[in-house]
């Protein structure tokens, strides 16, 4: 808090000089936050931005300049007021040093006066000491000026947040005034502390020079030692004191010695209004008592079950406290508090027990409200009870006979139990609540405890206590409670304005949210908290939570504070936030958020987002969203947005936290500068995510420190981008040090990801790293040591399984990304003998057999020529003609080392139709290992067979005796399938718990051999009672009848059933995915019917089209089967056969398809038929409306000859009801298209990053449109890599232009006549061969990544930008004149004008 210097008292201090355009700015931004608490600044205050400004007459008098002052509680606000005008200055810094809004710490006159004249050492604290004040005659008058206004002060030092004076320094500020109240007259608060960590006593004689006969309040802090001499001397100067707090250094229990001298001293303020003490001696709380000026008396860490009982035998002693309106107690133990409470005559009009260390059963909490109904009088209008870590169980239920007795306090109004114990209140009880508690307002429960407190509880309370405003609670939201909620308005309003609502149990959002905002019509602030048990499947059942979630909220228009913080994933993209914000531009908190395991399908927002709204909510305060910070400077750099925001500093927002964001290391400073600057008011910033393979919250949090730390920081501009960017820089230095591996420092990772040798660390889920300093690595006879945590097992087992086959953060394909994980974890195997038994064994988890050999052991490969002997007919089946035919004899010491890499497998997979396959003699080698299969595999519980050569799956159900499931594939039905069948459900050993089996082999229709399934492998298919998926060509009624009822059953692809029509209804009762390849398309949607329930994904295939007409029943059938638990996900309908014949198939409307739109959950949809579509732009918002999670949306007609009825606008449309889309194919009308999505308006509010693919069928589209859909698409899909579009040829222009080209042709080689007809003969035939629609997709993706990178690179400006759109308009017309010839050429050059 410097002082405001005149320009004529100090020339060269520039704080009071300011241009017209300056004060203008900054007066006017005072006013602004002025204007919020007083309504007549703006009758008073007239701003011009062309004329000097100018102030109302009324503002003259000195009382309302003090009044206007007295009004404000910002102290920003005020130091900025003081620095604009004259006439306020002693106002506002009066108001500013009296620490009426904060106690003025006497540390703070340092900033009033040279910097130079402060000796200051480092002694006690890491930010000083101050020693001493080697101050001329000015600085001592500025002193003497600000001292005078201060009315709260504090001298007690608080440790790493201000700078200590020494009491040398306190003893000079007081010697240059003749008396204390000569330098301090106005000082009548103060908070005074003593620290036991200092061995001097200076400092507690200093400090009691400060004890002021004019003193109201003092708050001592100190040692229990220091406290009688501190308390003694404030009754020896003060006799007078108000309000007295005497607070423990360490809030501990005192020596009955200390209590007793310390309560002997506190009975001799006869004037206390206010007494805080720690402990208090039996006769001290006997006189209290009988005061009758003390109002508020807060006592703690006192036994007074032991004090009452040992001053009072007698039970008829009572407390009276004649004035007492507010008690607050903090025991240790419930008894305690009976005790006290039962000696009271009287219960004041406020009681707070409160304790960190208390705990509180439900008895003991009946025994207190017992006691507090039996007093003699009472005046209770706020019950608090906080004892929140309390110990519980199931036999601690807070019901309504545990409330009864607080009934007889009618007065009532605050109630707050804060204890974790079960609360069971039910609807009955309300009307109790409301004869009891007729002025209830507030209402609190542990927002964590387990409750059977529902909605419909909620809703009648506050129907019934028409004065309720404010409730804290705990819900039991589950489905069953959720049945009877109606999400229609009540006839009566409540008057609810304040609710945190905990959720408990998994419900519906949408319901939620429709119901609260319908009951609630009043609702300021309003916190929804999901919490999740344990127990709970978070990704079961949750539903996401998208803009059709929170759009009912938009109509609580008082709305002031939002938080969401749900359990699931957020669908908010940034139209749907900015659309938050508009709804709510008053909001002052708004956080959505919240934890799901499926994060990375949650959708974020852009850093222009942010910034966006807090323009649209200027009263925005704390912000708490999920930010994607990654191309945060990709368009615009940090100077390009500082200059865009210049002038408008934002000095409201405070707290700032990004949830699970992503941010890159090489932004991170830009992006902390960025916000710091344009949030001047700015106290706390989080990130979440990892910086540098550390976590971000720490780096961010220490640079934001940094930027705080340059001086002037609230003036920051673009000027100071390279100072701030040199501030951080060493910090982000040091974050950016190599980390090397434990025993090879040469292997490291590079701070963006790449690495040198790619040694363990080259994976992000290896969590245990080891930070070896440069100096460190190279220092002589170093020896790297690792940390005794990895020596267990069971802790590197964890790590090293964390290694994922795809890592997402590189752009491998999933083999390349196994190979690096493989080399990686076989690096570590050989860096540490600690590391090798488990890295081996997850590099070894999942292997196949082949490698066993290739690795292990010493074997005979075969490869089969001509001639050549076949004993197991391999030679046409098996892969390359090669096989490992036989393994040489093992030593004992090659048996001990096959066994140690054998004993890591978990699953092992055989050969399959592309691998080299292993014969029957190599196979008995493995099984002849010492101890058998079980020894020499004691972890195996998966085996994946192939069954494609014979002689083999007899070897094999060896090696599945002992695992619990394996997996199948067979491409031969026979008589070796079936017995291994058969030997594997009948084996002795442990139990089976999951079968996978796909028949690869033809059906009846191709091959007469199979014109059933053989009944002997349907009788071992039906033993299978385990069998999870199954893949098979035919099948009969009896065998589908029996899978229909396994309750394992999950996936099932069919080709041909038999005897469909006599077929009864299928359960199928865990079916989650149904693939059915049938020959006609009328069969696949009679299957359909004979379902009980719906899986969710179905997909049909079948040789013939799917018509329109058989579609729709196809979609009744399944709007029939829709019920709550249906889930239907995916559903495709297509075609096998690619030849299209026309039908007479019906049109396609929105009627065919409404039936369905009634399943949300739709991802994929995937219809291609033979009719015509007839859906409009209005249609297409109803389905994408419908189902907003929808990634895939392809309803194509097969049919070209039409003109559809959807315009280009469709796509948009998709997009922005559907955030998750990712492909779009629809036959539309290119041609129609508003201009609406090519403003630059919109460019920020309309991203779509997920969608990638785009059909649009025929249209022809000038080249004028086409430059326009560029621009549309280019800012709309950044991510945008596929485009479908056919222009249209007309016959006159190819006759046209290729007639141009022929007489061109013979005027300028003279040919005969002869020639020039074979010459026109040729080209007919070309025109006869080249006449269909022209692919434009390419051109169209060409010139939108070209406008891309323009604008990346800022050569444009504006998506809309003519210059731009001219240079694509000549591009489009150039290449269309050649593509419609059929000759292509490229016009790149044209491009390269952006």
């Amino acid at each position: 808090m410097k002082p405001v210097k005149k320009q004529r008292e100090r020339p060269s201090n520039t704080s009071g000089i300011f241009d017209d355009a300056k004060a203008r700015s900054r007066l006017g931004l005072c006013w602004m936050e002025i204007a919020r608490t007083t309504r007549t600044v703006g009758q008073l205050i007239v701003l011009s931005s062309y004329s000097p400004v100018q102030m109302d007459k009324a503002l003259s008098l000195p009382e309302i300049r003090h009044q206007l002052c007295e009004q404000i509680t910002i102290q920003g606000t005020l130091f900025n007021l003081a620095q604009t005008s004259t006439s306020f200055q002693q106002p506002s810094l009066n108001r500013l040093w009296s620490g009426e809004i904060a106690p003025i710490p006497i540390s703070h006159l340092r900033h009033v006066v040279d910097p130079n004249a402060i000796v200051m050492v480092e002694e006690r604290t890491k930010v000083g000491t101050i020693v001493d004040l080697n101050l001329g005659s000015e600085d001592w008058d500025r002193i003497s000026i600000h001292t005078k206004r201060i009315v709260h002060m504090s001298i007690n030092h608080v440790p790493s947040l201000e700078p200590d004076f020494h009491h040398s320094v306190l003893v000079k500020l007081l010697s240059t005034s003749s008396s204390l109240e000569g330098g301090f007259p106005r000082l009548r608060h103060l908070i005074a502390g003593y620290s036991s960590r200092s061995s001097r006593t200076d400092d507690l004689h200093t400090y009691i020079r400060f004890f002021s006969p004019q003193l109201l309040s003092a708050t001592v802090v100190c040692d229990p030692e220091s406290r009688p001499k501190m308390v003694k001397t404030l009754l020896e100067r003060c006799p007078d004191l108000q309000r007295l707090s005497v607070i423990d250094e360490h809030e501990t229990m005192n020596s009955p010695d200390s209590m007793s001298r310390v309560s002997s001293l506190v009975t001799r303020f006869l004037s206390l209004s206010t007494l805080k003490c720690y402990n208090l001696s039996r006769e001290a709380l006997l006189n209290i008592s009988r005061s009758s000026h003390l109002r508020h008396l807060v006592l703690a860490n006192q036994d007074w079950d032991q004090t009452i009982s040992n001053a009072f035998g007698l039970p008829s002693f009572t407390l009276s406290f004649p004035a007492l309106q507010i008690l607050e107690l903090n025991p240790h133990e419930s008894a305690s508090v009976i005790t006290f409470l039962s000696r009271l005559e009287a219960i004041p009009r406020i009681l707070k027990i409160v304790g960190s260390d208390l705990s509180i059963n439900v008895d003991e909490m009946l025994e207190i409200f017992m006691v507090l109904s039996q007093a003699r009088r009472t005046q209770l209008s706020e019950l608090t009870l906080d004892a929140r870590y309390s110990a519980t169980d199931s036999e601690n239920v807070i019901t309504m006979s545990t409330l009864r007795p607080l009934m007889q306090h009618r007065e009532l109004r605050n109630l707050s139990i804060n204890l974790p114990h079960v609360i069971s209140l039910s609807v009955d009880g309300i009307q109790e609540f409301r004869q009891a508690f007729p002025n209830l307002e507030k209402v609190q429960f542990n927002p964590s405890s387990k409750s059977s407190i529902s909605l419909d509880w909620l809703f009648a309370l506050s129907r019934e206590c028409p004065k309720l405003t404010d409730v804290t609670l705990p819900l039991d939201v589950s489905t069953q409670n959720m049945q009877a909620i109606h999400p229609n308005a009540p006839a009566e309003r409540s008057h609810l304005q304040h609710a945190l609502l905990s959720l408990h149990g998994t419900t519906n959002i949408d319901i939620l949210l429709q119901t609260t905002a319908a009951h609630f019509p009043s609702m300021t602030t309003l916190t929804l908290d999901e919490l999740r048990s344990s127990g709970d499947d978070s990704d079961e059942d949750t539903g996401a939570v998208t803009m059709a979630c929170i759009a009912p909220l938009l109509q609580l228009d008082q709305i002031r504070s939002l938080s969401l913080h749900l359990a699931r994933v957020f669908q908010l993209t940034d139209t749907d936030v900015l659309h938050i914000a508009t709804a709510f531009p008053h909001l002052t908190c708004l956080e959505l958020g919240g934890w799901s395991s499926d994060m990375l399908n949650s959708l974020v927002v852009t850093i222009d987002t942010v910034l966006a709204l807090t323009d649209l909510c200027p009263s925005l305060s704390e912000l708490t969203i999920r930010v994607d910070t990654t191309d945060c400077f990709n368009r615009s750099s940090l100077e390009q947005r500082l200059e865009v925001r210049e002038g408008r500093p934002n000095k409201v927002l405070k707290k700032l936290d990004f949830l699970y964001s992503t941010i890159k290391g090489k932004d991170v400073g830009d992006l902390v500068i960025l916000l710091a600057v344009v949030y001047k008011r700015l106290s706390s910033l989080s990130i979440g995510g990892s910086i540098f393979f550390r976590p971000a919250y720490f780096l961010v949090e220490k640079l934001f420190r940094a930027v705080r730390g340059v001086e002037r920081f609230r003036e920051l501009g673009v000027r100071d981008i390279p100072r701030l960017r040199a501030a951080l820089k060493p910090i982000l230095e040091e974050q950016q040090r190599p980390i090397a591996d434990f025993n090879f420092p040469e292997l490291r990772v590079l701070p963006d990801g790449d690495s040198r040798g790619r040694g363990c660390f080259g994976n992000r889920g290896f969590a245990a790293r080891c930070i070896l300093l440069p100096s460190t690595i190279a220092a002589p006879g170093y020896r790297p040591t690792m940390h005794s945590a990895l020596k267990l097992t069971e802790i590197l087992e964890e790590v090293f399984s964390c290694f994922d086959d795809m890592d997402s953060h590189t752009p491998f394909s999933p083999p390349y990304s196994r190979f690096l994980r493989g080399r990686t974890l076989a690096r570590l195997a050989r860096t540490c003998k600690a590391f090798k038994k488990p890295a081996i064994d997850e590099l070894w988890s999942d292997i196949p057999a082949l490698t066993i050999y290739e690795c292990l052991l010493p074997h005979l490969t075969v490869m089969w020529k001509d001639g050549d002997l076949d004993p197991y007919e391999w030679r046409s089946r098996a892969a390359n003609k090669t096989w490992v035919a036989d393994v040489r004899p093992l030593s004992i010491t090659d048996q001990l080392n096959v066994v140690e890499y054998t004993s890591a497998i978990r699953k092992l997979r055989f050969a399959s139709f592309t691998e080299t396959a292993i014969a029957p003699p190599a196979l008995r080698a493995l099984l002849s290992l010492p101890g058998g299969v079980e020894a020499a595999f004691p972890r195996l519980n998966h085996v994946h067979v192939g069954h494609f050569l014979p002689s083999l799956l007899q070897v094999y159900l060896s090696f599945v005796a002992h695992v619990g499931s394996i997996h199948i594939d067979s491409f031969n039905v026979d008589d070796d399938l079936t017995e291994f069948l058969t030997g594997f459900t009948t084996r002795e050993g442990p139990p089976v718990r999951g079968m996978d089996l796909s028949l690869f082999y033809s059906g009846s229709d191709s091959d007469p051999e199979y014109q059933n399934l053989p009944p002997a492998l349907s009788q071992a298919i039906m033993r299978c009672q385990h069998l999870r998926t199954l893949r098979c060509a035919e099948m009969d009624q009896a065998t589908l009848v029996h899978l229909s009822q396994l309750p394992s059953l999950t996936s099932l692809e069919l080709e041909i059933i038999y005897d469909i029509r006599s077929t009864p209804t299928l359960p199928f009762p865990s079916l989650k995915s149904l693939t059915l390849d049938f020959r006609l398309y009328v069969y696949a949607v009679f299957f359909i019917f004979k379902l009980a329930r719906i899986p969710s994904s179905i997909t049909l295939r079948t040789k013939d089209q799917p018509s329109s007409h058989v579609s729709g029943q196809l979609f009744k059938v399944l709007s029939r089967r829709w019920h709550s638990e249906a889930k239907l996900q995916h559903l495709t309908l297509s075609h096998t056969h690619f030849e299209w014949h026309p039908t007479d198939d019906q049109p396609t409307t929105i009627s065919t398809i409404r039936p369905i739109l009634r399943f949300a959950d739709m991802r994929i949809f995937d219809w291609i038929f033979p009719g015509e579509i007839h859906l409009t732009d209005a249609d297409v918002a109803l389905i994408t409306g419908a189902w907003p999670l929808l990634e895939q949306l392809r309803i194509q007609s097969l049919s070209k000859d039409y003109v559809p009825t959807t315009t280009l606008g469709s796509v948009f449309i998709a997009a922005h009801n559907c955030p998750r889309l990712g492909r779009f194919t629809m036959h539309v009308d290119a041609s129609q298209f508003a201009d609406v999505y090519t403003k630059d308006a919109h460019a920020d509010l309309f991203r779509r990053e997920r969608m990638k693919a785009i059909e649009l069928g025929r249209s022809f589209i000038d080249a004028r449109g086409l430059a326009t859909i560029a621009a549309a698409f280019a800012q709309a899909f950044p991510r945008l890599s596929f485009i479908q579009l056919d222009m249209p040829v007309a016959d006159e222009d190819i006759d046209d232009s290729e007639a141009i080209d022929v007489d061109e042709s013979e005027e300028s080689q003279g040919t005969d006549t002869d020639d020039s007809e074979a010459t026109n003969s040729d080209i007919d035939d070309s025109q006869a061969r080249d006449t269909g629609p022209r692919p434009y997709g390419g051109r169209l993706l060409k010139a939108i990544e070209t406008l891309r990178q323009a604008k990346e690179s800022w050569r444009i400006t504006s998506w809309t930008d003519e210059a731009a759109l001219s240079i694509l308009v000549r591009y489009f017309e150039a290449s269309w004149n050649t593509d419609r010839k059929g000759t292509y050429s490229n016009y790149d050059e044209i491009l390269s004008c952006l």
